[in-house]
């Protein structure tokens, strides 16, 4: 999968995807942008959501379910897991949510170890 970003001017990127799509993104005005397209964070939150939601859709369908709607929307997560550039995130849900992001680093046994990153 392929993507590219691109500065355009001041805190404007064009954001194209490897099958030809193109998506802006800026900055809030009281950060340089001029609210001329997605901030970076919410092309992020999109994303994340559009990949689960992708996935529970797609076996709804294959198991013949009748979806007649559906929404995902402000759903505080526990832990983001970033486990290196060619490897998808991990998100984990919690009924009392830590929001936290995490990075997988892996030690020198090759073992993979949580390093929460801090605010």
């Amino acid at each position: 999968m392929q993507a590219t970003l691109k500065w355009i001017d001041g805190m404007i990127f064009l954001g194209e995807s490897g099958s030809g799509h193109t998506v802006v993104m800026d900055g809030a005005p009281e950060h340089g942008g001029r609210n001329m397209g997605f901030r970076p964070m919410e092309m992020l939150l999109i994303g994340a959501r559009g990949c689960s939601s992708f996935d529970v859709v797609q076996i709804l369908q294959k198991g013949r379910h009748d979806l007649e709607k559906w929404i995902m929307q402000n759903t505080p997560f526990d832990r983001l897991y970033f486990y290196g550039d060619k490897r998808p995130i991990h998100v984990s849900y919690s009924p009392e949510p830590k929001g936290e992001c995490v990075d997988m680093i892996e030690n020198k046994a090759g073992r993979q170890m949580p390093k929460v990153r801090k605010r």
